[in-house]
């Protein structure tokens, strides 16, 4: 993803709440949604890894046979522990952005999306506190949350170019946009984030 991209996506998700949320905080269920369509891209790729290593022959985790390793990795995949040691972040299923993005239609979506970052800050104790957790106070039309998701999905997160739970230049995005007005999100976005 490019920074063209991402500023393209922030824009759109910032015009689906206008008028909807006060300009002064559109930026965090934005931001919100935003974290968590990264954290869920790298939960995905990482479980690719983890698979990788299963089959590569170099790897302390290598199996050679192959129905053996089908098995581990259904096991594998869904082990908090292969995550945190290559410190990625622990997305619990019901918890995942696709997940989500299926039940867009129901109406407990921002229940669903409150309790879904309460769970991933749970998973994850250096997030304890710091998600956003408020989209059940959103006073949003039907629907406009789905839009609003459907989106931030159009945003692919490559654990190559955004990295792990420290990359810095996500962090840096993201910290530059969470305390600034809408004004001053404007300009940012303007000139790249």
């Amino acid at each position: 993803m490019t920074n063209e991209e991402l500023k393209k996506t922030l824009w759109d998700a910032a015009n689906k709440l206008r008028g909807s949320v006060s300009a002064a905080e559109y930026k965090y269920p934005v931001l919100g949604l935003v974290f968590l369509k990264y954290v869920s891209d790298l939960f995905d790729a990482h479980a690719e890894v983890i698979r990788q290593r299963l089959a590569d022959p170099a790897s302390d985790i290598y199996i050679e046979d192959k129905a053996t390793r089908q098995e581990a990795e259904a096991s594998f995949v869904t082990d908090k522990t292969f995550y945190d040691q290559d410190n990625v972040f622990w997305v619990p299923p019901g918890s995942h952005f696709g997940v989500l993005l299926k039940q867009g239609t129901d109406p407990e979506l921002p229940q669903l999306l409150d309790a879904a970052m309460g769970d991933i800050e749970a998973e994850n104790p250096s997030l304890k506190g710091v998600l956003y957790r408020e989209f059940s106070r959103l006073a949003l039309g039907p629907g406009k949350l789905n839009d609003l998701m459907v989106v931030v999905a159009r945003l692919k997160f490559d654990p190559k170019q955004h990295g792990s739970r420290e990359s810095p230049r996500v962090s840096r995005r993201l910290n530059t946009l969470r305390g600034l007005s809408h004004e001053q999100v404007e300009q940012v976005l303007a000139r790249g984030a």
